[in-house]
């Protein structure tokens, strides 16, 4: 950590303290150990064995540097590092004065633990902003950290934030979407918070390929993978593929209206196509249901989680309506209220070659977007 108390109850700064004053934790008030070194930061450390819950994380060099980096970076809103809220046990990275708090992430942490912490900010009316680190960042945006830090504002889309210690600037991984069968995004660099509230004010473009060739290559590659899926067996048991088969139906026959648009919020991720595939089954079973019931139903045999731990559920429910949208401006239902009816089932093809040789139908559609 890089404040404690001294023994007058005033807040020190580690790399502006004397080696050989008495230091005390700010939250379980044990005595604490100033350790300056080649390596680390300047910072304070608990003495072993201490049982100390709020400080007792082992901290990274980057863990330490990024806390200090970005308090500069956020030097607009009066930010205090480390400060400790005694009603909720928490000690969020940065404390500023905008009611924000931020967290700098860079060891994994539990959808429980995070989850905790969200609400013991939320509690105290405090709004919090997590911050990725590099172990993050040298992994690719999948759809377990999607689920665990994304975010969302009007002006970026769904976005995650990195800091890069080695060039103290801030990565903004904007506007994310799942297009083609794979997840994709943007990225702005911005060296500072005017920086940022300018990115943020004017908001920034998604940009869209514009290679229709492109875009039907991709989907083919898509829809062979689902073939080589079947032919492995990797949908042995799969609750989409038997419901396929209840119906007569081959899950890489599924209509290509699905396959619109090219662009998709980032949400389901891979497991969009058989969100749809399930939706479109239970609608042809039940012809009129709540939208609401029909996203539950689906979402309980595909039998994932859908529950993102940064985003409010309403958003989320959003996202997976706009499908249903999508399907009213094909005319296959139509959505008066929170009700949706089937009113034409699209076509299913009987065998790979036969949707491939159709594919020109979705191109057709999608050179009109």
């Amino acid at each position: 950590m890089l404040v404690a108390y001294d023994k007058n109850q005033k807040i020190i700064l580690a790399d502006q303290s004397n080696q050989h004053g008495e230091f005390f934790c700010p939250s379980c008030k044990e005595p604490v150990t100033l350790r300056r070194g080649s390596i680390k930061i300047a910072h304070f450390a608990h003495r072993k064995n201490s049982k100390c819950s709020t400080f007792s994380e082992g901290e990274t060099t980057e863990h330490l540097l990024g806390k200090k980096q970005l308090s500069k970076f956020f030097n607009q809103n009066n930010p205090i590092l480390e400060f400790y809220f005694k009603s909720i046990k928490q000690r969020p990275d940065i404390l500023l004065s905008n009611q924000h708090v931020i967290e700098f992430q860079c060891s994994p942490i539990t959808n429980r633990r995070l989850s905790e912490r969200l609400a013991g900010y939320e509690r105290i009316g405090y709004q919090s902003i997590w911050i990725l680190g590099r172990p993050y960042l040298k992994k690719k945006n999948g759809l377990k950290k999607i689920k665990q830090f994304l975010m969302y504002n009007h002006q970026l889309g769904f976005y995650l934030l990195y800091w890069d210690v080695d060039n103290q600037q801030m990565q903004i991984h904007h506007h994310f979407r799942f297009n083609g069968g794979k997840i994709t995004y943007q990225i702005i660099i911005v060296q500072n918070q005017t920086e940022l509230d300018q990115v943020i004010k004017r908001g920034l473009r998604n940009e869209k390929p514009r290679s229709l060739q492109l875009i039907k290559s991709t989907i083919i590659k898509q829809i062979s993978k689902v073939q080589m899926d079947l032919i492995y067996g990797r949908f042995k048991n799969d609750p989409v593929q038997n419901l396929c088969y209840q119906y007569g139906y081959s899950l890489v026959g599924y209509p290509l209206e699905l396959d619109y648009p090219y662009y998709e919020i980032p949400l389901l991720g891979p497991h969009l196509i058989r969100f749809k595939v399930i939706s479109l089954i239970l609608l042809k079973r039940y012809n009129t249901i709540e939208i609401d019931a029909l996203i539950q139903m689906t979402n309980d045999l595909m039998q994932i989680d859908q529950q993102f731990l940064m985003l409010e559920r309403n958003l989320v429910i959003r996202g997976m309506s706009h499908i249903y949208q999508t399907w009213q401006k094909l005319e296959m239902v139509k959505i008066n209220g929170r009700m949706i009816k089937l009113i034409k089932n699209p076509q299913w093809y009987s065998t790979y070659h036969e949707k491939l040789n159709s594919i020109d139908l979705l191109m057709n559609l999608i050179k009109k977007d």
